[in-house]
């Protein structure tokens, strides 16, 4: 499945998170319509590889679009 960094709910960047939590380091900010492939489906978090540096992490599900 691919996803889309950034939702209806907001227009600012969104990290990209080592683990699935708010506080946690940010691998990378993502601008609005950076695509990802999602890896695994939590709760609140999609754990999602980035196809430009393809590094793993984090988003919260809030703020990504399935595409």
């Amino acid at each position: 499945m691919t996803a889309k960094a950034l939702s209806k709910k907001t227009t600012r960047s969104v990290g990209l998170r080592a683990k699935p939590n708010k506080t946690s380091k940010v691998i990378r900010t993502l601008q609005a319509g950076d695509q990802l492939e999602v890896i695994a489906e939590g709760k609140t978090w999609f754990q999602v590889m980035d196809p430009e540096t393809e590094k793993t992490g984090f988003v919260a599900k809030d703020y990504m679009d399935r595409i």
